[in-house]
């Protein structure tokens, strides 16, 4: 499990600069390793990014949804995570967000605001 630490790392490896898919599958991803992968230099190009089953809620939904670095985004996977309503809305506000294909959220707890 690589956890936020090790998102930090990747996000500050310059030898990944050309990184266009990251999975990082139930590696309890928080707050700090997306917002250090958020304010990264050199992963600035992904197209696609999976943290399902890690501990992604609203708050991390809205620094997702406002950091440049997710622009190319086409495909984002958040299935088995702590989404609420206000990550629903955030996600589904985002001009950042705008070119995603796929966007997995099964498990999201949000209810008659983020519909």
């Amino acid at each position: 499990m690589i956890g936020d630490i090790g998102l930090a790392a990747i996000a500050n490896s310059s030898i990944l600069s050309n990184l266009n898919q990251l999975d990082v599958f139930g590696n309890e991803i928080r707050a700090i390793g997306l917002t250090s992968l958020a304010q990264s230099t050199t992963i600035t190009c992904l197209t696609s990014l999976k943290l399902e089953a890690n501990q992604i809620n609203d708050f991390c939904v809205k620094i997702l949804s406002s950091s440049s670095n997710f622009a190319n985004l086409t495909e984002l996977d958040l299935n088995s995570n702590l989404i609420g309503d206000l990550g629903v809305i955030a996600l589904f506000g985002s001009e950042i967000l705008k070119n995603l294909s796929s966007l997995k959220i099964f498990g999201a707890q949000f209810g008659i605001l983020g519909a």
